[in-house]
This record gives C-alpha cells, sequence and structure tokens, in this order.
C-alpha cells in the first residue's frame, strides 16, 4: 500500500471524521519529469502565499 497523502500527518483521534476525508479517492502518481524542463518561474506550494504569487504572476 502506498502512502496515503491525505492523512500521512495526522494524529490519530486528533480531528474528527470529515466526509471529505472519508470520500476522496487516492490521487494516481504522477510521471517522473524527464528531459530538459525550463521555466520563468516556479511556483511551489498551493497555499495562500504560492496562490497569491501565482495570480498576480499570471495577471
Amino acid at each position: 500500500m502506498g502512502l496515503d497523502i491525505l492523512t500521512a500527518n495526522d494524529r490519530l483521534g486528533e480531528y474528527p471524521p470529515s466526509w471529505y476525508a472519508a470520500t476522496a479517492m487516492p490521487l494516481a502518481p504522477f510521471p517522473e519529469a524527464a528531459g530538459e524542463i525550463s521555466c520563468d518561474v516556479a511556483v511551489i506550494g498551493g497555499g495562500y502565499t504560492g496562490l497569491s504569487a501565482a495570480l498576480h504572476l499570471a495577471q
């Protein structure tokens, strides 16, 4: 069984059961990046800071 990224860092019993956690489907593995890849900017992370940075760069 692979790593469940949805609950990998959870402490048992810390959070109440949620509908999302009970119904979320596991992600299929992403293919490994191959070859030469280049970009002007790479936003790492999807939190508020990463989303804000990506939005401002896109505008």
